[in-house]
Formats: structure tokens, C-alpha cells, sequence
């Protein structure tokens, strides 16, 4: 009995797995059809002759390269309490308010998916 559980459950994950791969895969040919940009960031919404409604929901993946960041921490709290206008690690022309904000908004994501995904921060 429970060796034909412990088997079902396996051939129930690979189902899944599949599924999930199919499923991947349709909506990656939906996209290619729709011409979603690959920098789609928000929603777009389409309706097919047939009435079915597509809502594609882009988001972009941003990340710190902690390395670079690292090597010019001085500069950066140098010029975000001055005030000044910054131009170092691929960061160019944008306010220290700017870049503290969008620091913000990314650890404000990064905390929600978390809380969705269960793990407590």
C-alpha cells in the first residue's frame, strides 16, 4: 500500500512537471504570436476573433551588482548626502533620490514575492 502511494505520488510530480512544461510552452508561442516585447513591463491585454481574452503581465528583473557597489560605497553615500548627481557603476545621470527609490521599489518586490512564495523575512 504504501509503496503504490510513494509510486503514484512520483508519477503524479512527473505529470505535473510535464504540465507545467507544456504549459510554459504555450504560453511562450502565445507571445511570439501576440509580438509581446521581451521588455514588457506591465500589462497588455488582447482579444482573439474567437473572444477569448489574453492578459500578458511582463515584468522586469532587476538586480545590484553587489561587487560594484561594494568597491564604490564611499563615493555612492558621498554624493547621496550631498546631494549631487552621480556617475559611476553604469549609473549615469540619475538624482541619489532616484536610486534610492528604485533600491526601494526592488527590496519592496523582492519582499512581497517572498511573503506570496511563504518565506518569512
Amino acid at each position: 500500500m504504501l509503496n503504490d502511494l510513494a509510486q503514484s505520488w512520483l508519477d503524479a510530480k512527473a505529470a505535473e512537471a510535464a504540465a507545467v512544461t507544456h504549459r510554459r510552452d504555450l504560453e511562450n508561442k502565445l507571445a511570439s504570436l501576440i509580438g509581446v516585447s521581451e521588455t514588457l513591463e506591465g500589462v497588455e491585454n488582447v482579444e482573439t476573433d474567437a473572444g477569448f481574452r489574453i492578459k500578458i503581465a511582463g515584468r522586469m528583473n532587476r538586480k545590484v551588482d553587489g561587487d560594484r557597489v561594494q568597491d564604490n560605497i564611499t563615493t555612492l553615500f558621498q554624493a547621496l548626502l550631498a546631494g549631487e548627481m552621480i556617475d559611476f557603476a553604469g549609473v549615469v545621470g540619475h538624482s541619489p533620490r532616484a536610486i534610492v527609490e528604485a533600491a526601494e521599489a526592488e527590496q519592496a518586490s523582492a519582499d512581497e514575492e517572498a511573503a506570496e512564495a511563504g518565506v518569512e523575512i
